[in-house]
């Protein structure tokens, strides 16, 4: 009824209705003035017309009320097409980084990139010392990897005797390698604070503290688990024997913590002509301790939320709020009642993390084979005191996530050397445990009794 044909059409109807009472005006002159009567045929087209006409002006009061409701009904979509417009813009004002965060971001990227050179020939400085293990054991440096527990046959136990000064003294060294990488990845993941700060529009103070960790992986034949270590959620049915349940796990190294509460954004100076990182404290409120983790789908139920689960799903894993995430846990009823009673106890005692962002740290990302626990490295764990970091907005937090991914990639650069220091550390100190322990064993045994 609102369509332009049905308005042509009206408009040529009256046209004709014209040009018709045009042609009969002298015989309507000649009925009206002199009441002479009209003929059948006049007559009946007459009727016909004037039916027509009063039908034409029905037909047009109906058209122009159809093409009102028409546009109103346009001024309403415009209306609401406009009003979405205006929303997907505040929404996109609340996404979008605050000033100076691309600069900020450019500039750790950058110096986050000179710190993978300095790492990296510190590395070469120390290859002697990072070819030791595998000479020692007399096996290719790749094989190393397999752990005390496949090479321990071909460990002379004589020769290990005679040079246990100069293993102790190679583990030394590539301690100092540790401590060299550690402070380049605390300055990185004071970057990793500043920058979650910035995009959630907060300056960093005392009321406001934001604190990252990256949590190492690791496989059981890449650290022997001992009775001193400290393990958390790990199910009950699997702590009678932890050594040889526990197939991988994450630990939180102290040293690889971080606390953020002051407003200055640097994370390097230089040292003459080499750019160093800002000593940085580690974050004294935390204490090395270790996660496990399960890749089974009969176990996966085990893994606690944040950093385990971001290493099993290969993706950052978001907790608004502590607090709701374990009743939500408790509420899944899937997960042992002790481990969820754990975390309870855990964030009820503490505080320091009510809301976290869990990022797997990973070596490479271009391919979907790499789209795997196995590529994983470790997890870097933002959070804060507060619920809601960065306004516990799900695209807000992924963003950022993506944003930083070169910052993602330093790191993953650096804790490559990290990881072959603390490998080969861990491998020297397996192999003097075991001869102390197989010398242990022999004095006992020759020992008489009585």
């Amino acid at each position: 009824m609102s369509s332009p044909t049905c308005t042509s059409i009206l408009h040529f109807s009256v046209f004709a209705v014209g040009i018709y009472f045009s042609v009969i005006s002298s015989a309507l002159n000649r009925w009206v003035s002199k009441d002479e009567l009209l003929t059948q045929g006049a007559s009946s087209l007459f009727s016909t017309v004037v039916a027509g006409f009063a039908l034409s002006i029905l037909i047009f009061v109906l058209n122009q009320t159809a093409i009102g409701k028409k546009k109103t009904l346009e001024d309403k979509n415009n209306q609401d097409t406009y009003r979405e417009k205006i929303e997907e813009l505040q929404q996109a004002i609340r996404l979008a980084p605050p000033n100076g965060f691309a600069k900020l971001l450019a500039d750790y990227v950058d110096v986050a990139d000179d710190f993978v050179q300095a790492v990296l020939q510190k590395s070469s400085r120390l290859q002697t010392a990072r070819s030791y293990a595998s000479k020692l054991v007399g096996v290719e440096s790749r094989e190393i990897y397999q752990g005390i527990e496949k090479l321990h046959h071909k460990i002379d136990k004589t020769a290990i005797n005679e040079k246990k000064e100069e293993i102790k003294k190679i583990i030394r060294t590539l301690e100092s390698g540790q401590e060299v990488t550690a402070s380049h990845i605390r300055a990185i993941l004071a970057a990793y604070s500043r920058l979650a700060a910035q995009f959630d529009g907060i300056k960093p103070s005392g009321d406001n503290i934001y604190r990252a960790n990256l949590m190492l992986k690791y496989n059981i034949s890449d650290k022997q688990i001992k009775q001193s270590d400290v393990f958390r959620y790990v199910p009950s049915i699997l702590k009678g024997n932890e050594s040889s349940s526990i197939k991988h796990y994450l630990t939180l190294h102290q040293e690889h913590s971080i606390k953020i509460f002051k407003e200055k954004e640097r994370i390097s100076e230089h040292d003459g002509s080499k750019l160093v990182p800002l000593a940085f404290e580690a974050d004294e409120d935390i204490s090395t301790f270790s996660l496990p983790f399960f890749l089974g789908k009969d176990k996966k139920h085990y893994n606690c939320f944040g950093a385990p689960r971001a290493v099993v799903e290969v993706k950052h894993q978001i907790i608004n709020d502590t607090q709701k995430e374990i009743e939500n846990w408790s509420r899944q009823q899937v997960s042992p009642t002790e481990l969820v009673e754990e975390a309870k106890e855990h964030f009820n005692r503490r505080d320091i993390a009510k809301s976290i962002i869990s990022i797997p740290i990973m070596n490479s990302r271009y391919d979907e084979v790499h789209n795997s626990s196995i590529y994983v490295m470790g997890v870097v764990n933002i959070y804060r005191d507060k619920p809601d970091l960065m306004m516990g907005n799900a695209s807000k937090q992924q963003q950022f996530v993506h944003i930083t991914t070169p910052l993602n990639f330093a790191l993953s650069k650096i804790v490559a050397h990290d990881m072959v220091y603390r490998y080969n550390v861990n491998f020297l100190k397996d192999v003097l445990d075991f001869v102390n322990q197989d010398s242990e064993d022999c004095i006992t045994q020759g020992v008489p009794d009585g």
